[in-house]
């Protein structure tokens, strides 16, 4: 004999699966998605910050034009 209670716990289970199986994907999604969009933000604020070292060092006559202009077209196309 099987008490009814019990036949409806599988029939809880059957229907929340697919809702628990949506919120992991969800949960998944939103981490890659932020995980992504911080790289980008972190590649553009290094490029910023190379820049920004680059002018400094120019303006203290650590380095002259040509190598100011060179560093500046690599910082620019990204090689």
């Amino acid at each position: 004999m099987t008490c009814s209670c019990q036949m409806g716990g599988g029939m809880f289970w059957a229907m929340a699966l697919p809702v628990v199986v949506l919120a992991v994907l969800a949960v998944v999604g939103v981490l890659i998605v932020r995980a992504l969009w911080h790289r980008v933000g972190s590649t553009e604020a290094g490029a910023s910050r190379a820049l920004s070292l680059l002018e400094e060092r120019f303006a203290r006559g650590e380095i002259d034009q040509e190598e100011f202009t060179t560093r500046r077209q690599h910082l620019a196309t990204g090689r």
